[in-house]
This record gives structure tokens, C-alpha cells and sequence, in this order.
């Protein structure tokens, strides 16, 4: 099978075709004209300095990540008593992706925990920790070898968010009772929570 390209042509090209068949007629296409392009090109040459130093001075501000520290305590009574070997990990809320554990510890004999760790903070961005916990003091679900309870998540102030290494202060939850605790949620977190109920489940065989 035989294909031919096409051309489009005006109605005054083809006139002129017709009445001058040996001229040569370039760019007979309609509306095609070369001036404005050249307009454009020396356009798009003025506009490229400024789009330059405008990418100079946003590349700084990719490198002034300082560190971020936050201490936490507090005390867990399950029932009136200390909740012994609980674990209880401090947590970075992402808007993007799984949130970063930051570190993580158990309740002593007295229920006490204590948390402390650095992360990123960036410019315009204010780390978000937070402490979580499964309220197994309060089990939804015990299958014998498998236990689950509701995610327990406690966000940390932003003042209590301190730059450098060292905190300035300690965030205290105080003495907290676990029974009948209700969930606390943020952002995304809290939608997820709405929808699916947030859990957490253990394997008791491996205690």
C-alpha cells in the first residue's frame, strides 16, 4: 500500500502555484512566520539570568537543616497500678510516608519512661513528634497468642521543640491512667483513625 504525505496550503499560495508554476514558495503553511520566534528566543535569553540567580538562592536553603531536640517523660498506671515493660517509642510525623522512629523504651517498675532524641528541623518545616504506645491495658481483641489494642498517640508541643542538640526543657505528660484512654490523633493520622480504627498488635509468644 502506497502512502503519500500532505501538505497543507492557503488559497492564495495555491493561486500563486498556479499562476507561477516554476517559483519556489517556502513555509507555505498557514500562519507560519519566522519574526516571532526570534522575538520569543531573545525573550526566553533575557528571562534566563534572572531564572538562574533565582535558583542560587533557593539552593542555600536546601543545606541549612539544623538539628531539632525534644526530652519527654511521664508516668502509665494501668487500673490504679504502674504499667510495667510497656513499650513506648517517640515518633516524627511525616505528611509524605511512614512516620520516622525516632527512639524507643519501657516503663520501669514504677510505670516511669523517659524519651529523648534529635531529628531534622528545615526551614520553614517544624518537626511534629510524637509519643505512641499500644494501650494494653485496655485489650480489644485477645486471640490467644495475638492482642490488640488502640494506638495511643500524644503530640509533643512545638515549644517544647528545641533547636541544637540539647533540650531546653522537658515535656511531662504527668501520670497518665491507660484505661478506658482515647486515641489522639492528627492530620492524616486522624482520617485513617475515622475510617479503619487504628490498632496495634502484639505477638504475646515471643515475651
Amino acid at each position: 500500500m502506497l502512502f503519500r504525505s500532505m501538505q497543507v496550503v492557503s488559497a492564495d499560495s495555491y493561486m500563486h502555484l498556479k499562476a507561477h508554476p516554476n517559483s519556489k514558495t517556502k513555509n507555505a503553511k498557514i500562519g507560519t512566520k519566522s519574526a516571532p520566534l526570534k522575538r520569543v528566543g531573545r525573550k526566553l535569553q533575557m528571562h534566563t539570568p534572572t531564572l538562574i540567580a533565582s535558583v542560587l538562592l533557593f539552593l542555600p536553603s536546601i543545606s541549612l537543616a539544623s538539628d531539632a531536640t525534644v526530652h519527654v517523660r511521664g508516668k502509665l498506671m494501668c487500673n490504679g497500678k504502674p504499667y510495667v515493660d510497656g513499650e513506648i517509642s517517640l515518633y516524627e510525623k511525616n505528611w509524605v510516608g511512614r512516620d520516622t522512629k525516632l527512639v524507643a523504651t519501657k516503663t520501669d517498675a514504677n510505670g516511669n519512661f523517659v524519651l529523648k532524641s534529635s531529628m531534622s528541623e528545615w526551614p520553614l518545616f517544624t518537626p511534629n513528634p510524637y509519643i505512641y504506645f499500644g494501650n494494653y491495658c485496655d485489650i480489644n481483641n485477645d486471640l490467644g497468642s495475638l492482642q490488640c489494642a488502640d494506638g495511643i498517640k500524644i503530640f509533643i508541643p512545638d515549644y517544647f521543640v528545641h533547636e541544637g542538640n540539647l533540650p531546653k526543657s522537658t515535656f511531662d505528660i504527668g501520670e497518665l491512667e491507660m484505661m478506658g484512654m482515647s486515641p489522639e490523633n492528627l492530620g492524616l493520622a486522624k482520617l485513617v483513625y475515622t475510617i479503619f480504627t487504628q490498632q496495634d498488635c502484639r505477638d504475646v509468644t515471643r515475651k
